[in-house]
């Protein structure tokens, strides 16, 4: 009996061991793959429930990013009401943005989804013009080649260096800035990508402008050319903001080129009839449009051209923009345009006019300026300057804001203060209720629904106006920027030391190179990020970008 036990035992053992030898060899020679022992981060990030979160991001540089849009809605951590709501929602909603006024006529070119901040490129030009882009001042090889344009003038120069162009030859190569110009940008240090954008064209569809401002008469070929630029600021907002306002800056410009060169080159055959039905709405007073309902702010009334007043051109490029604006919001990438949005501030010089379209809280200034004649010769001569129009920020506590909002179901939250107000949405793609710091803008795809538009506020500007006695001795010029500028210092103090860029005292006129000139606007923009910026992080800190022009 004990034999026979003592077999068995042996049997069992000799099972047991070949069983744990075949274990050994299986995970030895057919290991288990690591990502089969836990779900993919897309998963992961899907089922949390909360925003997306990019690869290698901290919670903490979430925070910072997510800051834009969330409200302080209460000071614990639990969430808002609205967001039980519709918890049990799952998948996303089809939700289609609101169609343009008119259907798409056009075939943009396709958006770049590209992170990172846009390189400085000149002279890849298009039909319309050659679009110039801001550097990024937190870049080391931009900030390169900042250095070696300031280095060009005497100012910072190394003139025995025999491996630099000619001074003048230099500053003059330089593609983002002149003497008429300068755009900058740089990445706050609470984000981990800058989510601005911003492109200047000068000479915008000069072609068409010259061919539509010419007369009959032999008279006007004496006249100078009529001059034309573009200017579009677009500060991106949400996690996938930056790629919106990547999109809107390579599309926006070809659409609206496109529109005018339909509406003022003589190819749509509709304009006349709309022109006359705009005049006669205008006369009753039974014209209404969204893009109208502006309250800008004009410290200067003889420059605004009201709707009554409006030409024909004038029409067609309002009608252009408001298209523009529309149509690209609508034509957005998903799910880009559902998980971001931006700003657009877009100044459009055509001859003797400016349009100034804007949507969100980038803001775009126009600002004469003027040497103040000091009372004594030891006196330093000061600046005279006065902004003489500016655009609004889009709020949704602005009564004609809070009114579209609230009609279309909307919510709309302000702080104990007054201040903040932002409109709140549960996103079922973000899985979050999150609440919109803007009442206008591009993208926000599911805040469309809820009153959010993407429609401008479109104002005219007659700058022949400013071109008169005793205006005509003072120096005009425009500066387009996003908040992260503007929430830095008074607008009169930056306003103020823009100026300089254009205004310079009699006294140093005859001391100034020619190479100083050509980069004055590029010296003046990059002292004023650098004066604003903090040295040390303390709390929030948003991206900045700039542009300056001269009219």
């Amino acid at each position: 009996m004990k034999s026979l036990s003592l077999v068995l035992a042996v049997f069992f053992l000799a099972i047991l061991a070949v069983f744990v030898m075949n274990f050994v060899v299986l995970f030895w020679f057919f290991p288990v793959p690591e990502s089969a022992s836990r779900p993919s981060s897309a998963f992961a990030a899907a089922k949390g429930g909360g925003w997306f979160r990019t690869p290698g991001e901290s919670t903490e540089q979430q925070k910072h990013r997510k800051k834009q849009q969330r409200p302080p809605l209460r000071p614990s951590n639990k969430r808002h009401p609205l967001h039980h709501q519709t918890e049990q929602a799952t998948e996303p909603p089809i939700i289609k943005p609101p169609d343009p006024t008119e259907s798409a006529t056009s075939d943009p070119i396709p958006a770049k989804n590209d992170n990172s901040t846009r390189k400085p490129s000149v002279g890849e030009c298009r039909s319309f013009g050659c679009p110039i882009y801001p550097p990024e001042l937190t870049n080391p090889l931009q900030n390169a080649t900042i250095r070696d344009a300031l280095e060009s003038s005497r100012l910072g120069g190394s003139p025995g260096s025999k491996s630099l162009l000619p001074d003048r030859e230099k500053a003059a190569s330089i593609g983002f800035a002149a003497a008429s110009f300068a755009t900058l940008s740089q990445k706050g240090e609470s984000h981990t990508v800058n989510q601005d954008r911003a492109v200047y064209v000068p000479s915008f569809l000069s072609d068409l402008l010259v061919s539509s401002a010419r007369k009959p008469s032999g008279a006007a070929a004496e006249l100078p050319a009529p001059e034309s630029f573009l200017v579009g600021l677009f500060d991106g907002h949400g996690e996938l903001g930056h790629d919106v306002a990547e999109e809107v800056v390579e599309k926006l410009p070809v659409l609206l080129a496109e529109k005018l060169t339909k509406g003022l080159g003589g190819g749509s055959s509709s304009s006349n009839g709309e022109f006359d039905d705009f005049k006669r709405a205008v006369a009753t007073d039974s014209y209404r449009d969204n893009s109208n309902n502006s309250t800008n702010t004009v410290n200067n009334e003889a420059i605004v051209v009201h709707a009554k007043e409006y030409d024909k051109t004038d029409f067609i490029i309002r009608k252009a923009l408001n298209e523009t604006f529309l149509e690209v919001n609508k034509k957005g990438t998903s799910p880009t345009f559902y998980l971001g949005g931006c700003t657009a501030s877009v100044a459009l010089r055509w001859g003797s006019k400016l349009y100034v379209a804007n949507a969100g809280d980038s803001t775009t200034i126009l600002v004469s300026a003027a040497e103040k004649k000091a009372p004594k010769k030891k006196e330093t001569p000061s600046l005279d300057v006065k902004v003489e129009y500016q655009t609004r920020r889009d709020k949704a506590n602005q009564p004609g804001e809070r009114e579209r909002i609230e009609k279309l179901g909307g919510k709309v939250h302000v702080n104990a203060q007054g201040f903040d107000p932002r409109v709140i949405v549960y996103s079922h793609v973000a899985k979050d209720t999150i609440g919109l710091a803007m009442s206008r803008s591009l993208g926000d795809w599911e805040w469309k629904v809820a009153g959010v538009t993407a429609e401008p506020t479109i104002d005219v500007i007659d700058l022949s106006e400013l071109s008169e006695p005793p205006a005509q001795e003072r120096s005009l010029f425009l500066l387009a920027a996003s908040d992260g500028f503007w929430d830095m210092r008074q607008q009169h103090f930056l306003a103020t030391l823009s100026a300089s860029s254009f205004v310079v005292p009699s006294r140093d006129t005859g001391n100034e190179s020619e190479e100083e000139k050509l980069l004055r606007p590029l010296f003046h923009l990059y002292d004023i990020i650098r004066r604003i910026t903090p040295k040390e992080q303390t709390g929030y800190r948003d991206d900045i970008t700039a542009t300056i022009v001269r009219l």
